[in-house]
């Protein structure tokens, strides 16, 4: 298993991904109240000696095998935010595929030509923002950060800016506008999709070292998420460092 994903509507439904390309769905309320150890039923009102959540085995309730869900491995997947109907997958066979979850088919793919490595969706609704979108980050082994339209099926925009593969990247949840990404070149970088330049800035940790002087990292960064506020961003580096940063300003911000 490569990846995971849990959808929030219901928190019901588990996605997985699989490093030789296929898809299981699952409903994690399979079994739910059938197991007669899993409530104080017992004799005499007594409690079970089993463990009240004893481990269950659950069946997919529904699997897209390889090649027709991917050829490579999954890198990653994400459930349409707003809604159970819709899930996202990435894969090393370089698509971002759309799916339809009743039909388990996939509804929309994009081929960005390099292996993607993660990719993200925003989680402001519509009509809750003038800035709202339905925009697919993709985060590649290419520099560039490609923006994949979900409702035209086409590429929107790229961004530029990292000096090597974008292993990271993530919406703000407070401004639909902005998104992070980071790379193996320790950059962390903010963007502003309405402007022409995009990159609002380059977060620095400020190192004394001269050779890490405007990155993050002092090495790959591994993963990175804002907080649920919007208000601040961590991120994670392979200079096994956890640092924390105010999303409006870009300061290093003390833990």
């Amino acid at each position: 298993v490569s990846s995971l994903a849990i959808e929030r509507i219901e928190s019901r439904y588990l996605l997985a991904g699989s490093g030789n390309g296929s898809l299981h769905l699952y409903d994690l309320d399979e079994g739910v109240g059938d197991d007669p150890h899993s409530s104080g039923s017992g004799g005499g009102g007594g409690l079970s000696s089993a463990p009240p959540t004893a481990p269950r085995t659950i069946t997919p309730l529904g699997e897209i095998p390889r090649p027709a869900g991917h050829a490579y491995t999954v890198s990653d997947v994400h459930w349409y935010p707003f809604d159970t109907g819709l899930f996202t997958t990435s894969s090393f066979d370089t698509t971002l595929k759309v799916w339809d979850t009743s039909a388990l088919q996939a509804a929309c793919t994009f081929h960005l030509q390099d292996k993607v490595l993660s990719h993200t969706l925003s989680s402001v609704a519509p009509g809750t923002n003038p800035y709202a979108h339905c925009l697919i980050a993709a985060a590649t082994t290419n520099p560039l950060v490609r923006l994949c339209d979900l409702q035209s099926g086409a590429f929107t925009q790229t961004l530029t800016g990292h000096v090597g593969p974008v292993i990271s990247c993530q919406w703000s949840p407070r401004h639909a506008h902005l998104l992070a990404t980071g790379g193996t070149d320790g950059a962390v970088r903010l963007w502003d999709i309405r402007r022409a330049s995009s990159c609002l800035m380059e977060l620095n940790c400020r190192q004394s070292q001269s050779e890490y002087q405007g990155r993050a990292h002092q090495g790959m960064v591994n993963g990175l998420n804002f907080t649920e506020d919007g208000f601040y961003l961590v991120t994670v580096g392979s200079d096994q460092c956890i640092r924390l940063w105010d999303a409006a300003t870009g300061d290093l911000l003390p833990v």
